[in-house]
């Protein structure tokens, strides 16, 4: 076999990525244009819808009925005005339907929420973690499914997952160390459990998908660090979480960004999450005097910025969306990254590059599990 040649199981993953044609495919992206376009844009008439998304009047007549019987859509009323036959606009019903969101990301404590299809978090809870890992921990993931599907007053469109570790696009969490969880099929475990739709994500990239579907920026590409128990990014690229060839994608928690650091819990010295870790950063500023919290800060940061500025000259990006504790969220340790990549890249990828807080704060997490289902499950995104 020759470099050119797949093998049949890279021959597998290639033919899994071509388009089907299936009449089914078509129904699904028709609708998915239609909501996302509805999701974004805000309310339409179906002769605007047409324009917007390329289909036909008829297309579009078609797939806003099946939405509308569905509850997905709503008729706002009748446009009034001077000009034009007056036309009936449509809307997404943002109570048509329910996400069971939960978040694994914190140390203590898993969240659980209801969220509706504008991303409002309609119900809230906290669940003592309680040091469980491996079965223990997913058992508690059940007991969480199970109450909010019993919580729920509308129908439930899927369950969504945001967990720490290295997780792939079918849910399989391949390894969570701080959960005792290796190659485990989460979204199997819970899917079968619960009857439901399911789906499992790293909790950065969760984080991600909520800036890139309830965000107000309309940013289609961006870099999203979090910084929790260690430091995860989540990477969107056209519009789309990129998560690589083997859903590694973001793990720059492990980058050695100070080769005399500290030892890191992987066995590499200087590690980044040696220098940013949200317990370290607690730890190092708290009681601190206003002098020792800005050199605290300045020094997280123009490590961060070290980490990141290969990965933003490689791909041309900038715009940085940071997630985590408040201390990350202020302009000191923002500015900070922004001046390492300054001092490390040249000025065309420097000059505009812009280092944002999470637009939902510690929401972020739980928002965006919820998103993997609107993504996946319903067409939104």
């Amino acid at each position: 076999m020759t470099l050119s040649d797949p093998g049949p199981d890279q021959l597998a993953d290639r033919l899994a990525l071509a388009p089907r044609t299936l009449p089914e495919d078509a129904r699904r992206a028709n609708r998915s244009l239609i909501l996302r376009a509805l999701h974004h844009g805000g309310p339409a008439s179906r002769a605007d819808l047409s324009k917007l998304v390329g289909l036909t009047p008829a297309t579009v007549s078609s797939v806003v009925r099946d939405l509308t019987e569905t509850g997905l859509l709503h008729e706002l009323g009748r446009t009034s005005g001077n000009v034009g036959k007056p036309a009936t606009m449509i809307g997404i019903e943002p109570t048509g339907r329910q996400v069971v969101s939960i978040s694994l990301s914190e140390p203590d404590r898993f969240v659980g929420a209801l969220v509706d299809l504008a991303g409002e978090v309609t119900a809230h809870r906290e669940y003592d973690r309680a040091g469980r890992t491996g079965d223990d921990a997913v058992d508690l993931v059940r007991t969480i499914a199970d109450d909010l599907i019993a919580a729920a007053d509308r129908p439930i469109a899927g369950i969504g997952i945001a967990s720490p570790g290295i997780v792939d696009q079918h849910g399989i969490v391949l390894r969570a160390a701080r959960l005792g969880w290796t190659k485990l099929a989460l979204a199997d475990e819970i899917g079968l459990h619960t009857g439901r739709p399911t789906f499992v994500a790293n909790d950065a990239n969760a984080a991600a998908l909520a800036e890139l579907t309830f965000g107000r920026s309309y940013a289609t590409d961006f870099v999203l660090l979090r910084v929790g128990q260690g430091v995860g990014a989540g990477l969107v690229l056209g519009g789309s979480l990129y998560y690589g060839s083997r859903a590694a994608s973001g793990e720059i928690g492990h980058v050695v960004v100070d080769p005399d650091g500290d030892l890191c819990t992987c066995g590499k010295q200087g590690c980044l999450e040696t220098v940013i870790s949200a317990p370290l950063l607690d730890s190092r500023l708290r009681d601190s005097d206003e002098a020792t919290q800005v050199h605290v800060l300045t020094h997280a940061g123009e490590h961060l910025g070290t980490a990141l500025a290969t990965v933003l000259s490689v791909l041309d990006i900038g715009d940085v969306v940071i997630s985590g504790p408040d201390a990350v969220l202020t302009d000191t340790f923002r500015n900070a990254v922004v001046a390492s990549v300054a001092d490390r890249t040249m000025p065309e990828i420097s000059d505009a590059l812009v280092a944002r807080a999470s637009t939902f704060g510690h929401d972020d997490v739980v928002l965006g599990a919820a998103a993997l289902v609107l993504d996946r499950e319903v067409g939104i995104r």
